[in-house]
């Protein structure tokens, strides 16, 4: 079996995100207190390149994401994110794609 992880992981604090870095920890610490890790190979993620990111989302949206990016970044709010069906605070992006 092999795990992926980063560190990078971590930097997720949105906790009502289903990517946050205390759902993060807890499943690590549960890992190693049952010591799965022992049997378990972990990788870091490679980037993903266009093609994978395409692969789960239109390129209407990358292209959304792009131009937000490349004008600054910044907070964008009311984006449909599961669990919930519509983010009702911001979240940060960064500048760069």
């Amino acid at each position: 079996m092999v795990l992926i992880y980063s560190p990078d992981y971590d930097q997720h604090h949105d906790p009502l995100h289903i990517e946050n870095n205390g759902r993060t920890h807890a499943i690590l610490d549960a890992l190693v207190e049952k010591k799965y890790l022992e049997n378990i190979k972990v990788l870091e993620p490679e980037k993903a390149s266009e093609n994978d990111i395409l692969r789960v989302h239109t390129s209407e949206h990358v292209d959304y994401i792009r131009e937000f990016c490349s004008s600054g970044g910044g907070i964008l709010t009311m984006i449909p994110t599961p669990p919930r069906p519509v983010m009702k605070w911001p979240f940060w992006l960064p500048a760069e794609l």
